[in-house]
């Protein structure tokens, strides 16, 4: 009688083990099937940091400033070229003065 007891008590004990798996196999099931649907409506983005935003801004008058640069020189050659350039001593002091200044600024 003693052996089917404990026959009895561990069928038992492993019937409510495979319950107990199962159960724990439809929850993983279920929080793996709710990670994947959150993947699928979770889309990518991109935020960029204000300091990329005035980087950026700046970039493009960087790029606007050059542009007109290269006009103007193209303007003052073609004047030079037809002897028409006339050079205005004031301007031209206060902007190597303005420069000095800047580059002992930046340096």
């Amino acid at each position: 009688m003693k052996v089917n007891n404990r026959v009895q008590q561990l069928y038992q004990y492993l019937q409510r083990d495979a319950v107990e798996n199962a159960r724990e196999a439809q929850n993983a099931n279920r929080a793996g099937a709710a990670r994947r649907q959150e993947q699928r409506t979770r889309q990518d983005r991109v935020e960029l940091s204000q300091a990329a935003r005035n980087a950026e801004k700046m970039r493009t008058q960087l790029r606007q400033e050059e542009q007109a640069r290269a006009q103007r020189v193209e303007q003052i050659r073609r004047q030079v070229q037809e002897g028409t350039y006339q050079a205005n001593a004031k301007r031209t002091a206060y902007g190597m003065v303005k420069q000095n200044i800047i580059d002992k600024i930046v340096r």
